[in-house]
């Protein structure tokens, strides 16, 4: 897909992408609660990525 970028500056663009997503649906169609689960699980992953 992007050969000149590594695995997880890939991991990370994917997983920022799951949040904005998590982050229209609260409400919606995922509970306000379980996106901001969500949320910082993603953002705990990132964390160890970088």
């Amino acid at each position: 897909m992007w050969p000149h970028v590594s695995n997880k500056a890939l991991a990370i663009v994917k997983l920022l992408d799951f949040i904005a997503l998590a982050g229209m649906q609260s409400g919606r169609h995922i509970a306000t609660d379980a996106a901001q689960i969500l949320v910082a699980d993603a953002k705990y992953v990132i964390g160890t990525l970088r």
